[in-house]
């Protein structure tokens, strides 16, 4: 099976957006899957505006990490993007997130992240 997904990279003022998840109780930052139809910058646009209530402008393709989880052949696109609307606020669909914070550098190792393996990555942007 393959899954398709979008990561933000989103910073303000030194802060980096960031989401806990409901069934994990883990942070990230704002993440999904690509619907049919969208293109990987519609469904990131589509993503963060859902779960944060942001609207952002992608800057630029950050990379591309290909794994493998369970039974799972995953792509995930990172894109660093900045805020051009919105609030903050939780419009999930799909009920996925407990809560939507910023976080500064200094709080970055404190938390319990649920893609450990993006940490370096998403830290060198702060």
């Amino acid at each position: 099976m393959i899954w398709n997904g979008v990561s933000a990279i989103v910073i303000k003022n030194s802060k980096l957006l960031i989401v806990k998840s409901k069934s994990e109780n883990k942070w990230s930052i704002p993440t999904g899957g690509i619907e049919a139809g969208e293109s990987k910058e519609e469904a990131l646009v589509r993503e963060v505006h859902e779960e944060t209530g942001y609207k952002v402008n992608i800057i630029r393709h950050v990379k591309q990490m290909k794994k493998k989880v369970k039974e799972y052949d995953v792509t995930v696109d990172y894109f660093y993007c900045n805020i051009i609307g919105g609030q903050l606020e939780i419009i999930d669909p799909d009920n996925e997130i407990a809560q939507v914070k910023w976080i500064e550098k200094d709080e970055y190792n404190k938390l319990n992240w649920l893609y450990p393996e993006d940490k370096e990555m998403i830290f060198n942007y702060l």
